[in-house]
């Protein structure tokens, strides 16, 4: 149930009618993660459907809104995402798919990141130049399509970029076997790259799918899909507690001035292995800054099958 759940998500489109036009978009949002900087990393395609009986064209721009996502922060340049083309004819009840390129630049401080920005559909009927100068205005309609980056991960913490925040690392890889303990500490480092004092608290936080599809309000996304399940259970990978004079539990959290780092503990804690059912799974710690969900970051937790943990993630 889940796979189909977080599937439906990927593939879900956006859909605006109006006046008997309507336009069609999908994805409504992808995710991809970066594996090797300075090269072009193809994403998921974006599809135009046109819904109409008329032909109509399609310009596309990329653009960098305010995000209102857990976890992702605003993509520093749009140029780094590129349709190949941006200017389509889709005939009536057609579909026409545009390549989307992803490329980041070398550079130390974008590694570990999680970024957001926004493919923008305008559609307009398509008229010959004869007939517009008849017509008048066209009627035009648009969509967005959200589209989430995830950089290269490593362990330590990358310079100071755009972002207020700086993590380390972007995934922890955890791997359990017959003659593993399933027990260890994997932490997370931050840094605080904002003008201002600030407060991180860092939860285990598994994403809510089903407020995403019926609130059209997106969450982190896994991964893989067809390979991967959420943790059945938040407890697998948690914050170390704290207590105040060892009797009394308190939020984990850390308070950073500016440019100040700090690290905390993330215990993860899986059932024995004869549990775990030989598959994948992928957990998240996530750090709010000052409580608030907006602005927040992530670690990834990769649970394979396989060999002994490794502190370094290598």
């Amino acid at each position: 149930m889940l796979k189909k759940v977080i599937g439906l998500v990927l593939l879900m489109g956006w859909v605006l009618t109006l006046l008997g036009a309507g336009i069609y978009i999908e994805p409504g949002a992808s995710l991809t993660y970066v594996k090797m900087f300075d090269s072009e990393t193809p994403g998921k395609p974006l599809r135009l459907v046109n819904v109409n009986s008329v032909p109509m064209v399609y310009d596309i721009s990329i653009i960098s809104a305010e995000q209102r996502l857990k976890g992702y922060l605003l993509l520093p340049d749009t140029m780094w995402v590129r349709p190949i083309g941006n200017h389509f004819k889709v005939e009536p009840w057609d579909t026409f798919d545009v390549p989307i390129l992803i490329s980041i630049p070398e550079d130390k401080a974008n590694y570990n990141r999680a970024w957001a920005c926004e493919l923008s559909v305008i559609q307009s009927k398509w008229t010959s130049d004869k007939a517009v100068g008849k017509a008048g205005a066209v009627l035009q309609l648009g969509a967005n399509a959200t589209w989430l980056i995830e950089t290269p991960t490593q362990n330590k913490l990358p310079d100071k970029g755009t972002d207020p925040i700086s993590v380390s690392p972007g995934i922890w890889s955890v791997q359990y076997g017959d003659s593993t303990e399933n027990k260890v500490i994997l932490p997370i480092k931050i840094r605080n790259d904002d003008d201002v004092e600030h407060t991180y608290t860092f939860e285990s936080y598994i994403p809510d799918f089903g407020d995403s599809i019926v609130g059209m309000r997106l969450d982190i996304f896994p991964l893989t899909i067809e390979e991967t399940g959420w943790i059945f259970d938040p407890s697998w990978i948690r914050p170390k507690p704290k207590k105040f004079l060892g009797l009394f539990k308190r939020k984990p959290a850390i308070k950073l001035k500016p440019g100040e780092e700090g690290e905390y503990p993330i215990i993860v804690d899986l059932p024995p292995t004869t549990e775990l059912g030989d598959r994948r799974y992928e957990g998240v710690i996530l750090i709010r800054q000052d409580g608030q969900s907006f602005g927040s970051r992530f670690t990834r937790y990769i649970i394979t099958p396989g060999r002994e943990y490794n502190a370094d993630g290598e």
